[in-house]
């Protein structure tokens, strides 16, 4: 302190041209100290205000000086919207893009995020800086935050719940903590399940099956009718979602190709299947762990009371070449007549 300097008296003011007489709180003696400290209710956050300090010499000589405008702060930042997790590729990503991150300052808040077992917590890595990483990549405002598996101080384990926490703080050090929804790790992937295409409800009785059953064959060209079982196990069956095609071989897609969700079935519309053709079902079941594909045996489409006789031929004797297994197959098959 300026050992000429007798006392100092503190002031608040509501504009600029207050500051020499100040409305807010009159000049107060700071009892020769050189720092005030006070509490004003009437300062409610938004007000704007004006801080006067007057100064005063042994001499009785004063000089008032102003400082200002100074926002009145009082609320920390807040979120409307959602922190959402995913693991993909050895990489945990927090994701807030939908979300919006609200303070009268926002362009100057600070984000750092967290891992932990529960909401908040950080024991399993500690509020750090954001880092990009896997589809994320840092913004300004930012919207998202990566953690490598690398980085974390404890492994994450199969079936256990946690959290990622973002922390927001504003420029007079107030903040929020924001907890993403549970994330549940699974290190996983679906098992191989059985696909089956299954006869349309008003086929059943042409082909004598359930719709239950597998089906080889099937007369409708525009749908077709599918289930599966046996991806999911009892610790990742909430996690596992459906895409479903039909293709020209096990495997592929090139036909059509459906996301379903965690429906375990499904039935085409729209087809355009062709006649004596065999197609294949595939479904594709995804986890966080990753995906795991499996296709039917296949079914052909077939026309009903078609006529054979042109196509048909029984012959005796070492012409025959074992053809009558093909016949076999036809009669088996076809509900067919013959000369």
């Amino acid at each position: 302190m300026n050992t000429e300097i007798y006392n100092y008296e503190f002031g608040l003011a509501s504009a600029e041209s207050s500051v020499s007489a100040p409305d807010i709180l009159p000049f107060t003696s700071t009892h020769h100290h050189s720092w005030y400290r006070g509490y004003h209710p009437q300062l409610s956050d938004g007000t704007e205000f004006y801080i006067s300090i007057k100064a005063i010499n042994k001499a009785g000589k004063e000089t008032v000086q102003g400082l200002g405008p100074i926002l009145v702060h009082t609320i920390p930042p807040t979120l409307g919207g959602e922190v959402l997790v995913k693991f993909e590729d050895e990489i945990l990503e927090a994701d807030w893009s939908a979300a919006t991150v609200s303070d009268p300052e926002s362009s100057q808040l600070t984000f750092t995020a967290a891992v932990g077992s529960s909401p908040g917590s950080e024991d399993v890595y500690p509020y750090s800086s954001l880092s990009s990483g896997g589809s994320c990549m840092l913004a300004n405002p930012p919207t998202c935050t990566a953690f490598s598996m690398e980085d974390l101080h404890w492994d994450l384990h199969h079936n256990f719940t946690y959290y990622v926490s973002i922390r927001v703080e504003n420029i007079v050090g107030l903040h929020s903590v924001f907890t993403s929804n549970p994330y549940i790790h699974n290190t996983r992937k679906p098992a191989k399940g059985v696909v089956f295409e299954v006869v349309l409800p008003d086929e059943a009785a042409d082909f004598g099956v359930n719709e239950l059953e597998d089906s080889n064959f099937q007369l409708s060209t525009t749908k077709l009718k599918a289930r599966w079982f046996g991806f999911e196990s009892d610790d990742v069956a909430e996690h596992v979602t459906y895409s479903i095609g039909i293709g020209s071989q096990p495997l592929v897609s090139d036909i059509k190709d459906e996301n379903v969700g965690s429906k375990t079935q499904h039935t085409f519309l729209g087809l355009n299947l062709q006649l004596h053709k065999t197609y294949f079902v595939t479904v594709t079941a995804r986890s966080d762990a990753g995906t795991t594909k499996a296709s039917s045996n296949g079914i052909t489409i077939v026309q009903k009371n078609v006529n054979l006789n042109n196509e048909v031929r029984i012959k005796d004797g070492s012409d025959c070449q074992q053809k009558g297994k093909l016949l076999n197959s036809l009669i088996h098959n076809y509900s067919a007549f013959y000369e």
